[in-house]
């Protein structure tokens, strides 16, 4: 009977089965890292939001597997059982959209901003081919930092999309953003 148990369980991981449903629990406004492996110096993949829920297939090394909305691992200490307000007013249950993925509507977003929201533009950028480091590593032109390489890759983004060139994230540039990537690839990006 162990053995198949231990057969059905590795059946439905494979077809995707969804074990657990656990819930983002860290300080308001604070994100936790999905990580490459079970392993706090393995690669970060991306960060979610207090009150993101995540489906968890299995738990290993004090980490949860986890396939949605992001694959990768999170500490067990970062996950709940159950639903976390998200200390906002969005719903936890669905955390993306153009102004959870690229900060809020009324924040832009230019040169010498920092933080998740430019760190996700940046992802975007890259994703659509407008931003591209030197090195021709992508990673190291993602950083969360908006210099001269991002103001350049969304006056260039603008230019190509018929929006303003300013090379300020506004509202606009901001939804088609979301248009061209992050609502087809949410799972790439993490909330504010």
């Amino acid at each position: 009977m162990v053995a198949a148990d231990s057969l059905m369980q590795n059946r439905k991981m494979k077809e995707g089965y969804i074990m657990a449903y656990k819930y983002v629990n860290t300080p308001v406004g604070e994100t936790v890292n999905v990580r490459k492996s079970a392993s706090t110096s393995s690669a970060i993949v991306g960060r979610l939001s207090r009150g993101t829920r995540v489906n968890a297939d299995f738990s290993s090394s004090g980490f949860w597997h986890i396939t949605s909305p992001l694959t990768g691992y999170i500490m067990d200490d970062f996950l709940s059982d159950t639903e976390i307000d998200s200390g906002s007013s969005g719903n936890p249950s669905h955390p993306y959209d153009a102004y959870s993925a690229y900060g809020p509507s009324t924040q832009v977003l230019r040169r010498g901003s920092q933080g998740t929201a430019v760190y996700n533009l940046q992802i975007s950028l890259n994703a659509l081919a407008f931003l591209m480091s030197d090195d021709g590593h992508p990673d190291s032109c993602i950083d969360g930092i908006f210099g001269a390489n991002t103001e350049g890759a969304v006056l260039d983004y603008q230019a190509d999309r018929g929006l303003r060139v300013d090379g300020v994230v506004g509202k606009l540039t901001k939804e088609r953003l979301w248009e061209d990537h992050g609502s087809k690839n949410p799972d790439a990006l993490t909330c504010v």
